[in-house]
C-alpha cells in the first residue's frame, strides 16, 4: 500500500523556480525549449496570443546556460529561429502564478 504525501510550502519561505521568459514573433506558432545537451523537451507550446510568455524549467538550469529556445512557423512560410545559450532566471513561485 502507498501513501501519498501532499506537500504545503509555507508562504514565508521562498519557492525558487526557474524560469525562461520568451518574447515571440508575431508570425510564430510553436515554441520549443529544449536541453540543448540531453535533447530533452521541456516545452513545446502553441503560441497563439502576443505577449510575453514564461516557461518552468528545471533549477539545474539556474546555474547553467544549456537551454535551447526556439520559434517555428507550422505553415513553413518562414524559417525557424533559434537561440542557443539561455540561462534560465530565479524567481520565488509564492509571489508569481506560473504553473511547471
Amino acid at each position: 500500500m502507498t501513501k501519498l504525501l501532499d506537500i504545503i510550502i509555507p508562504k514565508d519561505r521562498a519557492f525558487n523556480q526557474a524560469v525562461v521568459s520568451v518574447d515571440a514573433d508575431l508570425d510564430a506558432e510553436r515554441i520549443l525549449i529544449l536541453n540543448r545537451n540531453s535533447g530533452e523537451i521541456y516545452h513545446n507550446f502553441t503560441f497563439e496570443i502576443n505577449k510575453t510568455l514564461r516557461f518552468v524549467v528545471p533549477n539545474e538550469h539556474l546555474v547553467n546556460s544549456n537551454i535551447l529556445v526556439g520559434i517555428l512557423d507550422d505553415d513553413h512560410t518562414f524559417n525557424a529561429k533559434f537561440v542557443d545559450g539561455v540561462q534560465a532566471e530565479l524567481i520565488d513561485g509564492n509571489f508569481v502564478n506560473i504553473r511547471p
